[in-house]
Order: structure tokens, then C-alpha cells, then sequence
């Protein structure tokens, strides 16, 4: 049976900057050269700029990841996918990043100013949008679902920054086999891992709440994630 989405609660707690300190150079700080080289108008600073520009991006997408415990993917493909299905980033700005990081496949062919220009501008945006959504990140939150619905109950969900993995506390219910016995899916202090079922939509959720304009799809994702969640071994 499906959750009515629209009568879901969520309540939301504070907001926290998430870290990963795996790198001795920051994506920033590889903008800066981007943009210093492209101030120097000559073939070397454009192609030496798009390589800069295509580290910062290489570097804020392993930060995101680093701060969620994914950085096991081996490729930007699969990386880029990654970060698609935490819901950090949309299909149309993933599209541009990679059409912009291509131009370096092409390495012995000498780019246009304007080509290095508008790929200096697509990462920047890129890195910009990453790092807002890591430094305001809703690391707790609570989804009550309809008390006349199955599943029901309520759990409060916890990111915990340092293990990389969510807590949940709380209980939520399954159809019940007895009216008077139903059964429990969801007991005090469950953990879900990255890779666990449910982790993804965890995190796609809490970007969601800091989105405007986003309380239907709020509502619909958390509705997905009990049903998930319902379908977890006990």
C-alpha cells in the first residue's frame, strides 16, 4: 500500500558544515589558478586554466563523496552518477560539467578563449553549488508518517558525520498479520551504511530540505524512503 506523501510530517533540525580533509589543495583553491592562468592570454595559460579547472571539479566531487563514505568509485562517470543519485546535482548541470571537463580529452588541439572561458564559469557554478550543499547540510531530521497508514510509527534520523553512516531511532510498523500484534520493521538504533539500502534516499532527502519551493517532493521522498524501508530485512 502506498503513503499518502501529502499528509507526511517532517521536522527538521539544525543545519551543519560537513568536512572531508583528504586533499592538501581544496577545488577553490584550484579556481584561483584557473582563473590566474586565464589572465595571461596565451595558448599555455588556457590550456594550463582548463587543467585547473578540471582538478577543482575532480577535487570538489571527491570531497562530497569523502563525506558520505562513497569514494570507492573509480571513474567521473561513476562518480558523477553518484553524486545524481544523492540528489545534489541535476542531469542538466551534470551534462555541462562533463561537456566542459572534455575538452581536455582533446589535449593537443589548442582551445578558444571562449571555450576555456565558459568551462572555467560551468566549474565554478559546479563547485559553488557542491559546496553550499555540504556547508548547509540538515544532518538530522524526523518523518512521522499518517497514523491510519501502513507503514506508521515515527523515527528520527541522524547523520553521523565521522562513521559515515545514518542512525535511526524509533519504530515503524508493517501491515500487521494481527491487528493486535503488528509487527515491527524499524527498532531503536538502527544504522544504514552507504552501501545499505536506503542510504542514497537518506541523503537525497536531506539536500531536499534545503531546497525552495520542494515540500511535495520532500513529502514524496520520504513517503519512498518508509516504503524502503518497509521492505528491509527486520
Amino acid at each position: 500500500m502506498s503513503l499518502a506523501a501529502g499528509r507526511i510530517v517532517i521536522s527538521t533540525d539544525e543545519k551543519i558544515s560537513l568536512e572531508y580533509d583528504g586533499f592538501n589543495i581544496q577545488a577553490r583553491e584550484f579556481m584561483k589558478y584557473a582563473e590566474t592562468d586565464l589572465e595571461q592570454g596565451t595558448t599555455q595559460g588556457l590550456v594550463n586554466a582548463l587543467s585547473n579547472a578540471k582538478r577543482a571539479v575532480d577535487c570538489q566531487v571527491d570531497t562530497v563523496l569523502g563525506c558520505f563514505g562513497l569514494l570507492s568509485r573509480r571513474n567521473f562517470s561513476e562518480k558523477i552518477k553518484a553524486l545524481g543519485q544523492l540528489g545534489i546535482v541535476t542531469p542538466r548541470i551534470v551534462s555541462k560539467v562533463v561537456r566542459a571537463r572534455n575538452y581536455l580529452e582533446h589535449e593537443f588541439i589548442k582551445p578558444t578563449r571562449e571555450q576555456v572561458e565558459d568551462a572555467v564559469d560551468v566549474a565554478y557554478l559546479f563547485i559553488s553549488l557542491l559546496d553550499y550543499g555540504i556547508r548547509n547540510f540538515y544532518f538530522a531530521f524526523g518523518i512521522e508518517p499518517p497514523m491510519d497508514e501502513k507503514p506508521n510509527g515515527a523515527v528520527s534520523i541522524e547523520y553521523d558525520c565521522e562513521r559515515k553512516q545514518y542512525k535511526l531511532e524509533g519504530e515503524i510498523y508493517s501491515e500487521p498479520p494481527n491487528p493486535d500484534m503488528p509487527e515491527i520493521i524499524l527498532t531503536t538504533q538502527a544504522i544504514i551504511k552507504p552501501k545499505e539500502k536506503g542510504f542514497f534516499e537518506l541523503v537525497k532527502l536531506a539536500f531536499l530540505l534545503d531546497k525552495p519551493n520542494s515540500e511535495s517532493e520532500i513529502k514524496q521522498q520520504a513517503a519512498q524512503f518508509l516504503q524502503l524501508l518497509g521492505s528491509r530485512n527486520p
